[in-house]
């Protein structure tokens, strides 16, 4: 499991890398997408319990709309 983690985290930071150097480019879009996905991956809990699998996917569509 903990190969599994670090070949994983690798992977990440090449595909970081890779962005940054896109970005050294042109532009600054790839950076974008990191700080959008660390914001969804921080983003607090809903606040309420649902009752069914289809009201918690609901809020999880709107819930990614919004950011």
């Amino acid at each position: 499991m903990q190969l599994r983690f670090k070949l994983q985290a690798a992977l990440i930071n090449d595909i970081m890398q890779d962005f940054h150097n896109e970005d050294l480019k042109e532009g600054n879009g790839r950076r974008d997408i990191i700080e959008r996905l660390v914001d969804f991956c921080n983003h607090p809990s809903p606040t309420k319990d649902f009752t069914a699998l289809r009201e918690y996917l609901d809020y999880r569509i709107q819930d990614t709309a919004v950011l």
